[in-house]
C-alpha cells in the first residue's frame, strides 16, 4: 500500500528521544511504517541535529532505529515547482514560513500526503496542504470491511485514512473469509463504528446465486437492525431497477455501484468518520 502520511522532523525524530511522545508512537504504530514516509529534507534536518548535538547516544539510536526505516521521498522538479509557487504565495501574503517547511509541504502536496507534525505554527498557513497534529492522543475509529479483493480493499482503506479527522486513528478489521456467517460473527465479537460491505462478494447462507438480490437486502436489514450502526454498501453485479432503493430502505446509510469513482465516495466516508 502507498504511504498516506509524511512525517515532519518533530515527529520523525521522536523514536530516538529519551522520552518520545506516547501520542506520536501510538499513531505511528497504528499506521505502520508502510503508511508513512519522510522527505529527504527531514532526514537532512535530523542529521544536522545529530552533528550539532555531538551525542553518541543519538547517533547510535538514529542508525539503529531510523536509518533506512521509511520511504525517503526526494526533492524532484515537481516538488521544486510546488515549492516556488508556495514561497511566492507566502511572500505575497506577508508570511514568513521557513524554506525547509515549505519543501516538506511541497512534497506532501505533490504526492497527496498528509503532513504529520507537532508544530501547527507554519504548516496550516500553507494552502492545499492537509495537516495532522500528532501531539494529542488519537481517537480510535474502527471500520469493519467485508472486502477481500486487494485492489478495492486498498482503495477503501486509503479513503478511510484520508477521511479521518486529524488525531483519529483508524483501524480496519477484515474477516478471514467472505462468508456471511463469518462477517456477522466478527461484527458480534468486535467493537466497531462503521461497516463497509461489498454485497455481491459475500457468500450468503442460501448459497443460491439467483437469490443474491433478495439475500443481500435481507442481510442489510438484519445487520442494521441488530447492531444499530452505520453501514455503507457497495455492489458490482447487474442490479434490479429498484435495488439501490431497496438497500437504502433496508437500513444502509449509503449505496454505491462498482465500478465507481471512489472520489465520489470519499465525502460520504469522511462525513461518518467525523461525526
Amino acid at each position: 500500500m502507498p504511504p498516506t502520511h509524511l512525517l515532519d522532523t518533530s515527529v520523525y525524530s521522536q523514536p530516538i528521544r529519551l522520552r518520545p511522545l506516547p501520542s506520536v508512537m501510538q499513531r505511528w504504530k497504528s499506521l505502520g511504517d508502510y503508511r508513512v514516509a519522510v522527505s529527504v529534507v527531514t532526514i537532512s534536518e535530523v542529521l544536522y541535529g545529530l552533528e550539532r548535538s555531538n551525542s553518541d547516544r543519538l547517533r547510535s539510536a538514529y542508525h539503529e532505529i531510523l536509518e533506512g526505516r521509511l520511504l525517503a521521498i526526494p526533492v524532484n522538479e515537481r516538488v521544486a515547482a510546488a515549492f516556488g509557487l508556495m514561497k511566492a504565495d507566502q511572500e505575497r501574503l506577508g508570511r514568513r514560513v521557513p524554506d525547509l517547511d515549505l519543501l516538506i509541504a511541497a512534497t506532501a502536496r505533490v504526492h497527496g500526503l498528509v503532513v504529520a507534525t507537532l508544530g501547527l505554527r507554519h504548516f496550516p498557513l500553507i494552502e492545499g496542504v492537509v495537516v495532522e497534529d500528532w501531539s494529542n492522543p488519537p481517537r480510535l475509529f474502527r471500520v469493519l470491511v467485508s472486502e477481500h479483493d486487494e485492489g478495492i480493499a486498498e482503495i477503501l482503506t486509503g479513503l478511510i485514512h484520508m477521511g479521518a479527522r486529524a488525531g483519529t486513528t483508524v483501524l480496519t478489521v477484515v474477516p478471514e473469509t467472505v462468508l456471511e456467517e463469518d462477517f456477522l460473527n466478527l461484527a458480534i465479537r468486535t467493537d466497531w463504528d462503521l461497516a463497509i460491505v461489498v454485497l455481491n462478494k459475500l457468500s450468503y447462507r442460501s448459497g443460491n446465486i439467483a437469490k443474491v438480490f433478495e439475500d443481500s437486502v435481507q442481510f442489510v436489514s438484519a445487520f442494521t437492525r441488530r447492531f444499530g450502526k452505520r453501514l455503507i454498501a457497495f455492489f458490482g453485479h447487474a442490479s434490479l431497477p429498484d435495488y439501490e432503493e431497496l438497500i437504502l430502505e433496508a437500513g444502509a446509510a449509503a449505496v454505491f455501484r462498482l465500478p465507481t469513482d471512489f472520489q465520489k465516495v470519499a465525502p460520504t466516508i469522511r462525513q461518518y468518520l467525523r461525526q
